[in-house]
């Protein structure tokens, strides 16, 4: 084993290459007819293909999983620049709750038509207790899709938890075990598709995880690559339908050192 064997940046790297928009202008987007919100941004790196560079630097891992793709993992002070951009939209949306920037979790998802999942793994599914959000690295046919289970938008702490993943474990109807293409979700009796953000290219969404949601797209030439982040929340459930008390300075672009 040689130093040289190793792959090296700096911090000063890290932080030009994910340098974030001074001008970025976080949104609230209120989705008519429900109880759904989220944050939504767009020219989030100031030089994209720099952004892009830098993280594809990381290892692939490849894998089956339920969501298609292979994975690269972060720890927040890898992406720094981000995570504090992360830290500082969630701190709006939810003053009243702790974000710590070590907590916070990251991987992107690399994928293309050639990839397999299981079968029924695009029913929708919530992730619990947590801010989540998606970072859209490159254009492609597709975006987020969100999804009302029987009426409801979302997870309560006193709800079932109706998705594949609760499923795979008492061998319910979604289950197969099948490999299978992805296949672009539209609803059943169960699920009703009622909001798609779009996977814009540079683009962020930020939302409460409990929101019952999927990838939504269909696999051309074109592969998808996202940055997918989590922070949970250890006090328990914040209130998917909770609107924020205030977005003034949403983002500061003073907390980038």
């Amino acid at each position: 084993m040689k130093k040289d064997d190793f792959l090296y940046f700096t911090h000063e790297e890290r932080d030009e290459a994910l340098k974030i928009n001074p001008n970025i202008n976080p949104k609230i987007v209120e989705v008519e007819n429900t109880n759904m919100w989220y944050v939504s941004c767009e020219d989030v790196f100031v030089d994209l293909d720099k952004a892009v560079s830098y993280l594809q630097r990381f290892p692939a891992y490849k894998r089956i999983v339920t969501v298609p793709g292979s994975r690269q993992y972060f720890h927040p002070v890898q992406i720094e620049p981000f995570t504090l951009l992360m830290k500082s939209i969630c701190e709006s949306m939810y003053p009243k709750n702790t974000f710590i920037r070590q907590k916070f979790s990251f991987g992107t998802i690399i994928a293309n038509k050639d990839d397999r999942v299981y079968e029924n793994c695009w029913i929708p599914h919530a992730d619990y207790h947590t801010v989540s959000c998606q970072a859209y690295l490159n254009e492609y046919n597709g975006g987020t899709a969100f999804y009302k289970f029987r009426g409801s938008t979302h997870v309560s702490t006193a709800d079932p938890v109706p998705h594949y993943h609760r499923d795979v474990g008492l061998g319910g109807k979604y289950h197969t075990g099948e490999l299978k293409p992805w296949k672009k979700f539209e609803g059943d009796e169960d699920w009703e598709l009622y909001h798609v953000i779009p996977g814009k290219e540079n683009s962020l969404a930020v939302f409460h995880g409990s929101y019952f949601h999927s990838t939504y797209t269909e696999f051309e030439e074109k592969y998808r690559y996202v940055i997918s982040g989590f922070h949970h929340q250890s006090n328990g459930y914040c209130h998917a339908e909770s609107m924020p008390i205030d977005l003034t300075g949403i983002y500061n672009q003073s907390q980038i050192k």
